[in-house]
């Protein structure tokens, strides 16, 4: 049976709960707000689980092509009730809040699974109903790491709220198919509803067609999901049903059979579900999942976690990749507890092993239960698996289109990889763009580069030592990164897996990530909107408050907790380079958390030709001409010694009026440092072009000296 999992977005108070609840034939974890504090403060405060099946014929159940970017589905007149299904009665592990079982009705039976056609494909929808309050954002996001299709559920008579911005961003992580509900239609009179129901579709049309979500599909139907049967004067009543728990050790006849009072709520209606189900048939897309799923590979979240006493602990969360079966030994993390599974069962089936994608509860036994430190959420892998526990990470970022400001470094953020999350800051970097000729001297390869003077015998050398003999050296120091070395041997725990990430490479630190350097929607085509656009790539040295598990390639989301913006989801990417505890300095490892502390990654290894550089620069005056093609100097040094670890660098002449112009170099004449003048820190230039235009206004030009420096050594890199 394929399983997908379809989380239900939108604002507080939008009427997602009400939809599951429409939907909904099993009910598992959490689902329809069973949670007592949800039943007391009437709102959703946690992820809830509850299933549906629906058939679709088999040629119709691959994957299709990716349609064109909007796909509108008009107002339907004909109103449809659809019964309210219960939940399966054939359960074996129950649920931690089965005791208060509220809104079954138990009327209708569901479905037999079983009795398919050979020409139809049993499709298990598996409804992640999320939290819309504003506080809950880090519970919503989590949410997002296991849905493959979203409902995007918006209260036709309040429209696009904040809340609905930031599922909007999640609705651009998931990249895939939108269904976007207008719900409580039936709260509009009948006289104005098909004009109320027009102008909110063109209002959310223009909205997205303004974003690179137009790039997705999306499809848009209207509903009443609780419409009050006001013929219906039945009283409430309460009806006693008697459920079989569980007996956890198969053919075990010495099952527990308690008895619960279900409390059966007033009967409501729905209008339009039925059109919704048939549009969901219509375009559902089966999810590529993994075709060589191994034991080592398996990762698993789990959102909810309870104690059956005799048996074990169970663990409901859904497999990310990877394949368990019965009797494997597993790691509970971050508890770091072993274990073994007893048990494995969907939605309340038995099950023989569970694969990516599938929402699975574990029985699972282990040593020291009655000690159990209580954790809502954690991940669970093979015995095996080689995931990596730490601090600092790298990963490949993007900016989100709709938080629309700008990012500092070491701003404070929250990070959050898979279920967990932690305070971090961090640094951002890109690739330093160089032509091939400077590309040669920083990595050591340059034979023969004029670095503005041609001495005849020069082989990149960059400060003046060891002229004609030096093969790129950097500055003064044998730096012999990306020279067709290996840096060793790397933890296969913890490999880049990015081809763009390069461990020798060399980068320039950004200061900001700007919003406007990401989206210009005037000059940037549609195909560089989204996630294929061809921007430069930006990296983000991370380094986070508390440890942190997670594999390579893993997705990262990022949020800033300010109240006062639209959408706090600031950045999103993917990890590309895991840092063992190992590779940085113990101080970071061992103290308290504070800003601004950088790794030492050259310390390590792996790292060592890792350059994240700062770009520098010094301003100095003309004093005069002396030729045609030399300059004496001032103000850039205050001694001769100063002088000397600059000799043969480049050097820039600039009108002063393009001085903070930033490709001013592009066009600038170079020279070079020839010698020290005196002793007060003169110097003489050498250019190879004809400068005596400037003779007769020496102080309309400024010389400039480019440099780069090492944010982890301090040193200074000349290119």
């Amino acid at each position: 049976m394929i399983n997908v999992n379809i989380g239900v977005l939108g604002h507080v108070d939008s009427g997602k709960t009400s939809l599951c609840r429409c939907l909904s034939e099993v009910l598992s974890t959490c689902a329809l707000d069973k949670h007592r504090q949800s039943q007391e403060k009437g709102i959703t405060i946690d992820l809830g689980f509850s299933s549906f099946y629906i058939k679709k014929k088999k040629s119709q159940t691959s994957t299709s092509q990716t349609t064109t970017s909007q796909n509108q589905h008009g107002e339907i007149q004909n109103n449809k009730i659809v019964p309210k299904h219960g939940p399966n009665k054939n359960e074996c592990i129950p649920d931690q809040n089965d005791v208060k079982k509220e809104d079954i009705n138990n009327d209708c039976e569901i479905e037999n699974i079983q009795n398919i056609s050979d020409e139809n494909e049993l499709i298990q929808i598996c409804l992640v109903d999320c939290p819309g309050h504003h506080s809950l954002i880090k519970c919503i996001v989590m949410g997002a790491k296991i849905m493959d299709m979203i409902f995007l559920v918006i209260d036709i008579n309040k429209g696009i709220q904040k809340q609905t911005i930031e599922c909007l961003v999640l609705c651009q992580f998931v990249k895939s198919d939108i269904i976007i509900i207008l719900n409580k239609i039936d709260l509009i009179p009948l006289h104005e509803r098909e004009k109320k129901i027009n102008t909110m579709k063109k209002k959310i049309k223009d909205a997205i067609n303004r974003t690179s979500l137009k790039k997705l599909s999306y499809y848009i139907v209207s509903l009443s999901a609780n419409k009050k049967n006001q013929n219906d004067n039945e009283k409430i009543d309460h009806v006693e049903i008697e459920e079989n728990a569980i007996s956890m050790c198969r053919n075990n006849p010495n099952e527990i059979n308690p008895r619960f009072n279900i409390l059966k709520k007033e009967k409501h209606t729905s209008e339009n579900i039925n059109e919704l189900i048939e549009l969901l048939k219509s375009v559902i897309k089966i999810p590529v999942r993994e075709t060589n799923p191994s034991f080592e590979d398996f990762y698993f979240l789990y959102d909810h976690s309870f104690e059956i006493k005799g048996k074990g602990m169970v663990y409901t969360g859904t497999v990310i990749k990877g394949k368990i079966t019965i009797n494997s030994n597993i790691s509970i993390l971050p508890l770091n507890i072993k274990g073994k599974i007893k048990d494995i069962q969907s939605f309340k089936k038995k099950q023989k092993e569970g694969t990516s994608g599938n929402r699975l509860s574990f029985l699972i036994s282990h040593d020291n239960i009655k000690n159990l430190k209580k954790v809502e959420r954690g991940i669970i892998v093979h015995e095996k698996s080689n995931i990596c526990n730490f601090t600092v990470f790298i990963c490949k970022i993007k900016l989100i289109e709709f938080y629309k400001k700008s990012i500092k470094n070491k701003e404070l953020l929250t990070c959050i990889i898979g279920f967990a999350s932690s305070h971090s800051y961090g640094f951002f970097f890109k690739k330093l763009k160089t032509d091939p000729e400077k590309e040669q001297t920083i990595n050591g390869h340059n034979n023969g580069h004029n670095n503005g003077h041609n001495n005849g015998h020069s082989n990149g050398h960059s400060n003046g030592h060891n002229n004609g003999h030096s093969n790129g050296h950097s500055n003064g120091h044998n730096n012999e990164q990306n020279n067709g070395q290996n840096n060793g041997e790397r933890d296969s725990t913890c490999l880049s897996n990015n081809i763009g990430f390069d461990r020798n490479g060399n980068y320039l630190i950004i200061d900001e990530v700007e919003y406007l350097n990401h989206i210009n929607d005037e000059t940037v085509s549609e195909n560089d909107l989204f996630e294929d656009e061809k921007d430069e790539e930006i990296y983000f040295l991370v380094i986070l408050k508390k440890k942190m598990y997670g594999f390579n390639g893993e997705k990262c989301i990022f949020l800033k907790n300010d109240e006062n913006i639209n959408c706090r989801i600031c950045l999103h990417g993917n990890i590309v380079d895991i840092i063992k505890d190992s590779a940085i300095n113990s101080q970071i490892n061992n103290s308290t958390f504070v800003m601004n502390k950088k790794p030492c990654l050259n310390e390590h290894e792996d790292y060592k030709n890792l350059k994240i550089m700062k770009e520098k620069e010094k301003i100095g005056l003309i004093e005069k001409v002396i030729d045609n093609t030399t300059l004496l100097c001032k103000n850039v040094f205050t001694s001769s010694n100063q002088v000397t670890a600059y000799l043969t660098q480049k050097i820039y002449l600039i009108p002063l009026e393009h001085q903070k112009n930033k490709n001013v170099c592009k066009t600038a004449t170079i020279g070079y440092i020839a010698k020290s003048f005196a002793k007060n820190g003169k110097f003489i230039v050498h250019f190879d072009d004809d400068i005596s235009h400037i003779k007769d206004n020496i102080k309309s030009y400024i010389i400039m000296i480019k440099y780069y420096k090492d944010i982890f050594t301090k040193k200074k890199i000349f290119m």
